[in-house]
């Protein structure tokens, strides 16, 4: 705006300079018309030198404005080209720094991605581990409803040998002619017993041949008895 404010200045300060020497010229030249004819002559000569003086004047002034103008440009363009690299020195900077977050949005997005793929593995390890385990856990089930049945097979089993096994006992008890609540094992506590003979010795009667041969066939048939049960 400066710039061409002085330019616009220049051809006024020009043509005024100029106007006031063909002024001064004329005047002289008029003033000398008037005289003799020496004077005229120096009136003429006065007005092609003031002419001459504002061409010359106009020349030079003329010549310092474009140097000016020129030099004012050149000012003028130095400033814009050294605000134009400031600006571009600015948009680098901007375009660096832009340049450096997208490299670390780009670094941070590698991370991510990175951390993703590495949860959904882990969460496909986990599926599968489940249903291994899932898997594991219906086999243990079946096998628990399994050992359930097996228990109570075997509860029943056992009840049903302990019921063949008081038969025995009470058949044996019948045997050898002693009460019917006697058991087996009591019966096996007593065999040692000191005191057997005594209430052998005790009783009116002694056992006979026969009779000791049937306790001992009696208790050959309740011990090949037991181990079928046992295996049924």
């Amino acid at each position: 705006m400066l710039v061409t404010t002085q330019r616009r200045n220049l051809p006024t300060r020009v043509r005024w300079t100029a106007q006031i020497v063909l002024a001064v010229a004329a005047v002289l030249a008029v003033a000398a018309a008037f005289g003799q004819v020496w004077i005229v002559r120096a009136g003429v000569a006065i007005a092609i030198i003031g002419g001459v003086a504002a061409l010359w004047v106009t020349i030079v002034q003329a010549r310092k404005a474009a140097q000016q103008a020129a030099e004012e440009n050149r000012e003028q363009l130095r400033r814009e080209a050294s605000a134009r690299s400031a600006e571009r020195a600015q948009s680098q900077d901007v375009l660096d720094v832009l340049s450096h977050y997208n490299d670390d949005l780009a670094a941070v997005n590698d991370r991510l991605d990175e951390q993703r793929r590495h949860a959904n593995s882990e969460i496909v390890g986990l599926k599968r581990r489940i249903a291994v385990l899932q898997t594991e856990v219906s086999t243990l089930r079946g096998d628990n409803a399994v050992l359930q049945t097996k228990h109570e097979d075997r509860r029943i089993e056992i009840a049903e040998l302990t019921d063949l096994l008081v038969a025995k006992e009470l058949e044996l008890a019948e045997l050898r002619g002693e009460e019917p609540e006697a058991s087996v094992l009591e019966l096996a506590r007593s065999a040692g017993d000191p005191a057997a003979d005594d209430r052998w010795s005790a009783d009116t009667e002694h056992p006979t041949v026969a009779n000791m041969a049937a306790l001992k066939a009696a208790e050959r048939s309740v011990s090949a008895e037991l181990p079928q049960a046992k295996e049924a």
